[in-house]
């Protein structure tokens, strides 16, 4: 049984994107960044700007809050909430949530009879903070805790948790250009402890990958933004391109390919739709459709944004 419970804590984070500790947080926060097909390194600059880049929480002005849903196929489901408060223009503060889960597990005997079902959840906190140096450079600072739980029935549980630091860096280049420079998971691992049926327990560590996400975003022209990320772990390496034009003060659309360069090879497409349906920016409606990474259906995003 021992064996079988790593092997589920294995299989499960596959499920989410690359067989690696805290490999759910892939699917990222916000529906902005995933509508630009992940090329969000240099753009954010709202709540989600605490997962991204959290350099961009000093380019946030205001308080403002940004939640998701992302019913997936294969019964995950992941959501995530962001908050961001920068009152003054100087210091940004900011948090996010994120929280993963697989439904419909069936634990099973080896003869096939079913006994139960597997529970499975994965969350991650985040505590941000975006400091501006001068005029066009901003650092910022991440530290996120994670915890997966398996729960087997007759078996007993496998707990993972763990920490990790991500720093940030933004700085605005002429002709409306910016860059962008993350690392995360700095010093990041996680702590397994699993449970046996007969109550002897197994402890284990796993490093999570370190991260460096290199952005470029450029705004050719009022309401219209272009940017490539380049990301390098040593999981993987990919480019991420995206789009973001703001066709009226009502609607905006944006698209991108994700993770071109991967095992994908041409990457993940991604469109986007934002609407605001009070025509200012204050309150934002997305919808984001991308290619599931499985490619077991397509990843439909439901999010909104607050700002005030």
């Amino acid at each position: 049984m021992l064996l079988a419970l790593i092997s589920i804590s294995g299989s499960t984070s596959e499920v989410w994107a690359a067989g690696y500790a805290g490999a759910f947080l892939e699917t990222t926060v916000g529906a902005r960044g995933l509508g630009m097909g992940g090329a969000f390194t240099a753009a954010a600059d709202d709540a989600s700007a605490t997962f991204w880049n959290p350099a961009g929480l000093a380019r946030n002005r205001g308080k403002g809050i940004v939640a998701t849903v992302q019913p997936r196929s294969l019964d995950r489901q992941q959501t995530s909430l962001a908050g961001a408060f920068n009152g003054r223009g100087g210091l940004g503060f900011g948090f996010a949530w994120v929280h993963a889960g697989v439904g419909d597990i069936i634990a099973r005997t080896g003869s096939g009879e079913p006994f139960g079902n597997i529970e499975d959840g994965e969350n991650a906190l985040i505590f941000g903070l975006g400091v501006p140096v001068n005029a066009r450079l901003s650092i910022g600072f991440a530290v996120k805790a994670i915890r997966h739980e398996i729960t087997v029935p007759q078996s007993g549980s496998s707990t993972g948790t763990g920490r990790a630091l991500d720093l940030g860096l933004m700085y605005q280049l002429p002709q409306e250009t910016t860059l962008g420079l993350s690392l995360r998971n700095l010093s990041g691992r996680m702590s397994w402890s699993v449970e046996g049926r007969t109550g002897q327990t197994s402890k284990s560590k796993d490093q999570l990958p370190t991260t460096v996400a290199l952005g470029l975003a450029h705004d050719p022209r009022a309401g219209v933004t272009l940017a490539v990320d380049l990301q390098s772990s040593n999981v993987e390496t990919f480019v991420s391109t995206g789009v973001s034009w703001e066709l009226s003060p009502m609607l905006s659309v944006g698209g991108g390919l994700n993770r071109a360069g991967s095992e994908s090879n041409v990457g993940y497409p991604a469109f986007s739709v934002t609407v605001r349906p009070m025509q200012i920016d204050r309150f934002q409606l997305h919808y984001t459709y991308l290619t599931d990474d499985l490619d077991a259906g397509a990843l439909f995003v439901a999010g909104l944004s607050l700002q005030w």
